[in-house]
């Protein structure tokens, strides 16, 4: 009988720890030599479909981490509600993004899968996968800058006695990254649940940096001593309404009562100065202004200046 005891005693103890979210779910692992990712599937009939398709996931998860496109806009349309004085105006949230063909071979092609987790609740399939940072040279156009590898107030955070990451309700701040939580209500698809949390978590990323970008930018517009207001404001609408590339989700959490998922995305300061001085730069080559304040000087040496000034507003970022 001690005997029977003891063999219920251990299922009882590997299925709670089976069962047991891994914390690499919770938040992604960290380190100076991998680039991590999280991908997962609904089950499938067959366990290999299943695992095939969670990896392909991660794969495009890692993708979107080292260069992925976004762009969230707002549409509306007229419902005709078939009475002559009234209809309904229905609002929604287009998310569009756009990653390279090139990049996904690149990183299929050097991915190793790390860990595997089923929840035993809704039968997904979680895989961790990571790509060696080497393999994501200088020779291709994909270069991984240092500083995107390791935030340490990524490090710093912890889940809370009741099993909650404390990211649920506190949004990291950092110094060098810029993070957003998304969230999203239990679908009758896990997987499309665990999907929408982490669009919205990059749309709120992508909401946010769009309002600090076009804060700095007007305030560069109404600073700078280069150009005309009016043709500085138009630069900085072109600006503040283009794709930014690489995002990454950290962290990831499902709420065992209600099912609801939750995501963490971030995105490198460095990284977005960099693309904002760059989409500067090409707006104002391929549309140059019709008037020039300071006629004499090249429009590159006004390039240069106006950039020069973006410089000082752009490094308030990296105070905020």
């Amino acid at each position: 009988m001690k005997k029977v005891s003891f063999i219920i005693l251990t299922f009882f103890v590997v299925s709670r720890i089976y069962s047991q979210q891994p914390s690499w779910l919770s938040i992604l692992p960290q380190a100076k030599d991998f680039l991590y990712a999280v991908g997962a599937s609904s089950p499938y009939f067959y366990p290999e479909t299943t695992k095939a398709k969670a990896i392909e996931d991660a794969i495009f998860e890692l993708a979107r981490t080292i260069e992925v496109g976004i762009k969230v806009k707002q549409v509306n349309w007229f419902e005709d509600t078939g009475s002559l004085f009234s209809g309904l105006s229905h609002f929604a949230e287009e998310y569009e993004e756009e990653i390279d063909s090139l990049l996904l071979n690149l990183v299929k092609s050097n991915c190793e899968v790390v860990s595997e987790w089923r929840d035993p609740k809704s039968r997904i399939l979680y895989v961790l996968v990571r790509i060696p940072v080497k393999s994501i040279s200088s020779d291709t156009s994909f270069a991984m800058p240092d500083e995107f590898i390791y935030d340490p107030s990524l490090a710093q955070l912890r889940v809370s006695r009741r099993g909650q990451p404390v990211w649920i309700y506190k949004v990291p701040t950092s110094d060098i990254a810029i993070y957003a939580v998304g969230a999203a209500d239990r679908h009758y698809d896990p997987a499309e649940t665990r999907k929408k949390a982490i669009q919205n978590a990059r749309a709120e990323l992508s909401r946010i940096i769009n309002m600090k970008i076009q804060v700095l930018l007007d305030n560069w517009a109404v600073g700078n001593n280069v150009f005309e207001l009016g043709y500085s404001r138009r630069i900085s609408r072109t600006v503040s309404q283009a794709k930014l590339f690489g995002s990454q989700i950290v962290g990831f959490w499902i709420d065992p009562k209600t099912g609801a998922n939750y995501a963490l995305a971030r995105m490198y300061k460095k990284s977005l100065i960099y693309q904002i001085k760059q989409i500067t730069a090409n707006a104002i080559r391929q549309n140059p202004p019709e008037q020039i304040v300071k006629r004499d000087k090249s429009i590159e040496e006004l390039l240069d200046d106006a950039l020069n000034q973006l410089d000082r507003e752009l490094e308030k970022l990296n105070k905020k």
